[in-house]
């Protein structure tokens, strides 16, 4: 029953059977006579017959194992203060019992200890260690500063937002430029036409405070492009200005006249990924900058609360409703666009390049730290499809949220698919062709045939009533 021997036997033969299992992890010496005694009289008992010889091998441990423990040393590996008769009255209920001489105190060195021979894990001092934190109990140990694993209640968040965007885009693959706020007059009016002049420019580079990032970075974009440099991935987090209007001024300072924002905007351009020889060449498109914008916005937990708006055919907008703005407001948080080629021949620049500027004072406003598990449904999500004919001049946008709204099991809504009919402004009927995936859940058992339809009519109801919209037959 030697348990290195068994696991030797049993890899040399290749054969793991119940016995090598039980007899490599050792067995108690001391008890192989009591069980072998078992054996025979029950088979006396069932079977019958007589013993007619019995012969024993080998013999038992004359004394039993001595393992000696320093309460000291025990208390510095748990972090405990666990006094030395303590340890000595719990490894006595196990049969771990001590055999040194006279009484035991808190000043002694160590203690030796017996330990019973069914115990063939206990052979060091560190073994006896364990079973004195188990018998003490874990909850009862205090927790090292070293060995805590802890979890925030709220993600961390820099005081100064704008350097959490920056980590954020720079996680993104994106790299930081800094421009210089004052650029010419001729640029800026291709993105503003309330540009703020200099009274005294130092030269005709530097006319008017820049209106909008965009200026800034396509020069840098042209620069680099001129030096063989086309795969561009950039952002910025700086300030833009403009004047106010008359009606919408605050205040009769001379600063009232005037409009300070905070802006992030990134630009890509260039191929998607870096040349080599295992893959095809694609250079990037909107829904490459779709996507890292999409991706800022989930790092911020805003993406859930965000709607994108389709403006025209080369830009989107977006825009957060948060319970910080206020009676569900939706707030403009800026655009996602490809640069349109009059800008780009301003720029001399002969490739593609995407734009997207967001407005950071909305980002920081609608920011929401504090994560809320959810945890995962435990009945069947049910998926519908609808497809409906809107008027040409509503967004698709306005039917996902009323989709939203219709019911508390509709989970989210998705458009799949846009198609329009028909000239806007012309005669015949311009219209545009919307399907959307409804997906229904309910927390509280399992959907039948009848609330489904219960809901999906809903949808259909409440689109044509306020939209004027109308179920598609297929």
């Amino acid at each position: 029953f030697d348990p290195v021997s068994i696991r030797k036997t049993a890899k040399q033969l290749q054969l793991s059977t119940d016995s090598s299992y039980r007899y490599e992890r050792g067995i108690d010496p001391c008890n192989v006579k009591r069980v072998a005694e078992y054996a025979i009289a029950m088979i006396l008992e069932i079977a019958g017959g007589t013993v007619e010889t019995a012969e024993a091998w080998g013999r038992m441990p004359t004394s039993p194992k001595i393992v000696t423990l320093r309460p000291k040393r025990v208390n510095a590996v748990l972090g405990s203060s666990i006094s030395a008769s303590e340890m000595v009255r719990q490894l006595e209920k196990i049969c771990i019992k001590a055999v040194s001489q006279g009484a035991v105190s808190n000043d002694v060195d160590q203690i030796a200890f017996s330990v019973p021979s069914h115990r063939v894990d206990i052979e060091q001092e560190i073994d006896l260690i364990e079973e004195v934190a188990r018998l003490y109990g874990y909850n009862n140990l205090e927790p090292s500063s070293a060995m805590v694993s802890s979890y925030p209640v709220s993600r961390k968040v820099p005081e100064y937002f704008p350097d959490y965007l920056r980590n954020i885009m720079i996680g993104l693959n994106f790299r930081e430029a800094l421009t210089n706020p004052l650029i010419r007059k001729a640029e800026a009016s291709l993105f503003g036409d309330r540009q703020v002049s200099v009274l005294n420019p130092i030269s005709e580079e530097l006319e008017v405070l820049r209106p909008s990032l965009a200026p800034s970075l396509l020069r840098i974009v042209g620069h680099n492009i001129r030096h063989a440099n086309r795969d561009l991935r950039l952002f910025e987090v700086a300030h833009g200005f403009e004047t106010v209007l008359e009606e919408e001024r605050q205040g009769t300072e001379p600063l009232a006249g005037y409009r300070e924002r905070e802006l992030l905007s990134m630009v890509i351009t260039g191929s998607r990924s870096p040349r080599s020889w295992n893959q095809t060449a694609e250079t990037v498109d909107f829904y490459d900058l779709r996507g890292a914008v999409e991706m800022l916005l989930e790092k911020l937990n805003l993406l859930d609360k965000s709607a994108l708006n389709i403006y025209n055919e080369s830009t989107i907008g977006i825009e957060i409703t948060s319970a910080k703005s206020g009676n569900g407001l939706a707030l403009k948080a800026g655009t996602v666009q490809q640069v349109g080629k009059e800008v780009l021949d301003a720029f001399d620049l002969d490739q593609e390049v995407f734009l997207a500027e967001l407005d950071v004072s909305v980002l920081e406003r609608c920011f929401e730290p504090g994560v809320t598990y959810e945890p995962p449904l435990k009945f069947p999500v049910v998926e519908r499809d609808l497809s409906f004919a809107l008027p040409r001049h509503i967004p698709a946008q306005r039917l996902v949220d009323l989709a939203m709204q219709s019911d508390r099991l509709v989970r989210s809504v998705r458009i799949f698919d846009v198609f329009d009919r028909g000239e806007a402004g012309s005669g015949d009927k311009a219209e545009r062709s919307v399907a959307i995936s409804l997906e229904l859940a309910d927390r509280t058992g399992t959907m039948n045939e009848e609330t489904i339809n219960a809901v999906v009519q809903k949808v259909s109801d409440n689109a044509k009533r306020e939209l004027g919209a109308e179920i598609r037959q297929v």
